[in-house]
């Protein structure tokens, strides 16, 4: 097998000399192709989606949301396929400073959760509305918390000044502190 690839490495050495308008793509469709390897074969070898290997073949380079993707894709396949990196990559500057492919900024791509496509900014909002929820509550419960200014002072009902009854928790405790009658 590697005299094989060796072979075919060389055919195509041959094409990027004589073409200059060869593409990243064009060299990678061409090397699979010739190994006659399906994209589902190695994107399960190789742990890549389809739709990227897809994308590094038709010059469709603006699928990815970084160029250090888009480079470290095209080094694992190019080596799968047998290709030298170096060839791929300088194909792949020249392409880049030709066209200006846009990146796509993080945040307003998509996360799959459960098989749905949800925004990253719709993450922030519900974790901002939640801290939110999560701050009112917390005023609420230390309002109806009791606290030792809100004990109760119960004046004496049997016409003597003096008796207090302080409420703690849901205890009653009294105390007489001094006792003064009301006839002097």
């Amino acid at each position: 097998m590697p005299g094989k690839i060796g072979k075919k490495r060389k055919k195509l050495d041959e094409e990027i000399a004589e073409s200059k308008d060869l593409t990243v793509g064009r060299m990678l469709k061409g090397a699979r192709e010739n190994l006659k390897l399906s994209l589902e074969a190695i994107s399960t070898e190789l742990h890549i989606e389809p739709r990227f290997l897809q994308a590094l073949e038709e010059d469709n380079l603006e699928v990815f949301s970084a160029p250090v993707f888009t480079k470290g894709y095209l080094r694992q396949y190019g080596k799968r396929l047998g290709l030298r990196e170096s060839d791929l990559l300088v194909q792949y500057y020249r392409q880049a400073k030709d066209n200006e492919f846009s990146m796509v900024p993080l945040a307003s791509q998509s996360i799959r959760v459960g098989g749905r496509a949800r925004s990253i900014e719709g993450w922030k909002l519900a974790l901002g509305v939640l801290f939110l929820f999560v701050i009112i509550g917390f005023v609420i419960w230390s309002f109806y918390l009791p606290q030792e200014s809100d004990q109760v002072v119960i004046s004496s009902v049997s016409g003597e000044v003096g008796r207090s009854a302080f409420a703690v928790g849901n205890f009653e405790l009294l105390s007489v502190l001094e006792t003064k009658s009301f006839d002097g």
